[in-house]
């Protein structure tokens, strides 16, 4: 049976920024950017720091800070790197 959302084992700021970056790829089409972190916050459960999964709250306002770089003291991008090809991240679409 499926569950009701989906489990990550990424960090809140980690799974924002991929799929943000799908997104803006064009790798996830069909959507604005809005319909995007609310599905997000309704399908999605992000890994604290204990290792439990957790509801999305706040997610545009979390990517908003992220997208002007004043939220995390690490790049959540770093760990993404090593998850993915580089390339990914760092290419046009």
């Amino acid at each position: 049976m499926v569950g009701d959302k989906l489990k990550f084992k990424l960090k809140k700021n980690e799974l924002i920024l991929l799929f943000q970056i799908m997104w803006d790829k064009e790798v996830i089409l069909g959507i604005s950017e809005s319909d995007l972190y609310r599905i997000l916050e309704d399908k999605t459960l992000y890994t604290d720091n204990n290792g439990n999964y957790c509801e999305m709250k706040y997610v545009s306002q979390q990517a908003n800070k992220l997208k002007q770089g004043h939220n995390s003291p690490k790049f959540p991008g770093k760990r993404l790197s090593e998850i993915f090809h580089k390339s990914f991240f760092t290419s046009s679409k």
